[in-house]
């Protein structure tokens, strides 16, 4: 059996790092249950949210 990704939780039992097999670390950032940001290599996506709505992602 091969791995495809290796993942890591934080302390709440969210994920915060997944490492695909033949790629960059991606690490994750949340606020409460809802997440955030994430950092991939160089590459960030951020998410915006108001009343539990995403209202962007950038």
């Amino acid at each position: 059996m091969a791995i495809l990704c290796k993942y890591t939780y934080d302390p709440l039992d969210r994920v915060s790092t997944l490492t695909p097999l033949a790629q960059a670390v991606s690490n994750r950032f949340y606020n409460g249950g809802q997440l955030m940001s994430e950092l991939q290599g160089g590459r960030q996506r951020t998410c915006i949210r108001a009343g539990g709505q995403l209202l962007a992602q950038q």
